[in-house]
């Protein structure tokens, strides 16, 4: 599932809420309640932004 590789790739990674909402163009806020598998009313393809910085590695 796209928000458990998020979740995966953000504990793993170094970047703050803060640094991946801006890599993403979301809101830090979204950010939050993305990691918290909170994800109802946020759309597939913001969820494939957020997982976009570590797929581009």
């Amino acid at each position: 599932m796209v928000t458990n590789k998020i979740i995966s790739s953000a504990k793993a990674s170094e970047l703050t809420v803060t640094d991946l909402a801006a890599l993403s163009g979301t809101s830090r806020g979204r950010i939050t309640k993305i990691l918290k598998s909170d994800t109802y009313g946020i759309s597939l393809d913001v969820l494939v932004r957020v997982l976009g910085p570590w797929v581009r590695r």
